[in-house]
């Protein structure tokens, strides 16, 4: 069942729950870097279904080599996970559990005297309404019990490591005392999205770059109806979206032939997490627009402090999840939630190079203080704190 790896001869054992993760670290790339550098302090276990892959993604840890049910329904492959959790959890030694992401909470509902430090990366509500919007014969009851179990698992948390203040205030209204919230928002690792010093080819046309998870609630029909409208008044510009996996990509083809848009949306699929800084600095502005609910208003999007990172404008949605980083005019353009909108401001940043370069230059000024170091280091400390039984102290960061 477990695979040995590098042992790491630090003090100190803890075991990280993972349900799974892309191959290419899409949408969980902060996720892959707090267990990486759990494995650079402490001797880690990883409990996943996807052992092959965290073979791969963290060397230096154990993998447990979980059974998995060869069935395409993911709510009932999750359960079984969770199952195995619950049985395992309770019996493996260890100094601290820490849980990889909300999403993973159910899995440590039978923990017993272990400290657990959750990384409280979203909502709880985000969970319930992805099962929900599957719209199968049992999505209400998966998507309640998702969210129930999810609570009950942030609850039995010993210390919640909130990427956000307005993430820590959703936890705080579950129950949770604030001092076993921790605000440590999520930063990024700002060295690996420095522009090179040499000029990066665009080629002949203007291109806006969106990464990550593709969805309906994530803005893909404003991006793609936005892309419609500007593409009647000029046809030299494209938009990248970076991440499509086969459902996504029937899901952009629909959404694309319903716009009657051909042409000027390219799906491109999941590439591996470090090849993103090469996409970022051949485009011309990075998209960020999140539906206006409540689970985006306190989850910021990492994706966000990347084109920061690599001195890219963003074109964004009025959401407080992005104007606490973003500033309309000084490092991007924020813009309501809607296609005529998203046209506009693409069209604004291809006719004028000097707002471009502005937007850029203060997209690099403002990285500076988003470097995910911070985050990392407080995580490390909080978990050496809790692996040796002492109390986190008031004001902890």
């Amino acid at each position: 069942m477990m695979k040995s790896q590098t042992k790491n001869t630090s003090k100190g054992r803890i075991l990280v729950v993972l349900e799974g993760i892309d191959p290419s670290q899409k949408s969980a790339a902060d996720v892959a870097r707090r267990i990486n550098v759990l494995c650079d302090n402490f001797q880690v276990t990883i409990l996943t279904s996807v052992s092959d892959v965290c073979e791969r993604l963290f060397p230096k840890a154990r993998v447990a080599r979980l059974p998995r049910l060869p069935v395409r329904a993911g709510s009932l492959a999750f359960m079984v996970w969770c199952l195995w959790c619950w049985l395992l959890v309770p019996l493996l030694r260890a100094d601290l559990v820490f849980v990889a992401g909300v999403i993973n909470c159910p899995s440590v509902l039978t923990n017993f005297g272990k400290p657990i430090l959750c990384y409280g990366n979203s909502h709880p509500a985000q969970h319930d309404a992805t099962a929900r919007r599957k719209n199968k014969p049992l999505s209400n009851i998966i998507g309640r019990s998702y969210g129930l179990s999810i609570t009950i698992g942030i609850k039995r948390s010993t210390l919640i490591l909130a990427i956000s203040p307005q993430l820590a205030a959703v936890y705080e209204h579950l129950g949770i005392d604030s001092e076993r919230i921790v605000v440590s928002e999520i930063g990024a690792p700002t060295g690996m999205f420095d522009p090179p010093a040499h000029a990066i080819s665009k080629g002949g046309r203007f291109t806006g770059v969106y990464h990550g998870t593709v969805a309906l609630d994530r803005g893909l029909t404003i991006i793609v109806e936005g892309a419609r409208l500007l593409g009647l008044k000029r046809k030299d510009f494209r938009i990248r979206l970076i991440g499509c996996d086969v459902t996504e990509s029937e899901l952009v083809e629909k959404t694309m032939k319903n716009a009657g848009l051909e042409g000027i949306v390219e799906m491109v699929p999941p590439i591996p997490h470090s090849d993103i800084p090469k996409e970022l600095w051949s485009a011309d502005w990075g998209i960020s627009l999140l539906e206006p609910n409540v689970y985006f208003e306190s989850s910021p999007p990492a994706k966000v402090f990347e084109f920061l990172a690599a001195g890219l404008p963003v074109i964004a949605n009025d959401i407080q999840t992005h104007t606490k980083y973003l500033s309309d005019g000084v490092n991007s353009l924020i813009i309501p939630y809607e296609a005529g909108a998203f046209a506009d401001a693409m069209l604004r940043l291809i006719e004028n190079p000097d707002l471009r370069k502005l937007l850029s230059e203060n997209a690099l000024k403002s990285a500076a203080n988003l470097s995910d170091s911070g985050p990392l280091s407080t995580m490390v400390k909080a978990a050496t704190l809790l692996a040796e039984r002492k109390s986190i102290p008031p004001g902890f960061n």
